[in-house]
């Protein structure tokens, strides 16, 4: 018998939510926490116990500025425990050890994982057709820099008005950036990974913040409905596929 988990998913407004018998979760790989207004969260085989906010931050700070009612919010510490198969373009996300099992190896083309503090993933990518390392963030609505400089030649886009529970409301101008998640991938994968991200510009401070751990970039999940993804943060593996 498999063991996998099978959870409704949605990709609404730069967010990602799921479906858990507890009730619907922002699900941040962005986050090396997890908290909620309920107790603990049913995520795979295991249950997880949430306190009630993260460094300052609980549900209630977060609710104007999601789209949903949500009753917590999923970070990294849970979902780094087993393998996940995003599986958005059927919404859905799968859970456990055998999540991987409709993909075949030959199908997959990896990324090249880089875990952060606190588990949080990173991907060696090409963004502007440059060498980035960007944290892979699903919390986050659009994707960012650290300088300006790094959009050179992108085509320009409205100016984002944001928020981040850490640095307050944001705003910045922003491009339609060319990112390759896989540039390294074989080429029978063809243009898999090859996506464009609206990305915005970092407050000074949380460019400080990224800059001491190595990272130049964020990228968010809009893209995500794309192709399928595979992710298990506790071994540093992820990847795509069709």
């Amino acid at each position: 018998m498999l063991n996998i988990s099978t959870y409704r998913a949605e990709l609404d407004a730069g967010h990602l939510y799921v479906h858990l018998p507890e009730g619907v979760f922002l699900l941040d790989t962005g986050s090396h926490g997890s908290f909620g207004d309920v107790p603990r969260c049913t995520f795979g085989q295991d249950g997880g116990r949430l306190d009630s906010s993260l460094m300052g931050i609980s549900m209630q700070s977060l609710r104007g500025h999601v789209r949903k009612d949500c009753v917590g919010l999923i970070g990294i510490d849970v979902l780094a425990e087993h393998p996940m198969l995003f599986d958005l373009g059927s919404s859905q996300i799968h859970v456990g050890d055998d999540a991987w099992a409709s993909v075949a190896d030959s199908e997959r083309s990896a990324c090249e994982y880089r875990p952060m503090i606190g588990g949080v993933p990173a991907v060696a990518l090409a963004l502007g057709g440059r060498d980035t390392v960007a944290i892979f963030d699903t919390g986050a609505q659009y994707g960012y820099v650290l300088q300006e400089s790094q959009c050179a030649g992108a085509a320009p886009a409205e100016p984002i008005s944001d928020f981040s529970p850490l640095l307050g409301d944001m705003s910045s101008p922003s491009w339609e950036v060319d990112v390759d998640l896989c540039p390294r991938r074989a080429a029978r994968a063809g243009a898999l990974g090859n996506l464009r991200q609206r990305v915005g510009v970092m407050p000074p401070l949380g460019g400080q913040m990224l800059s001491l751990i190595g990272v130049r970039a964020i990228i968010g999940c809009g893209w995500m409905r794309t192709c399928r993804v595979g992710l298990h943060g506790t071994v540093g593996k992820m990847w795509l596929a069709t």
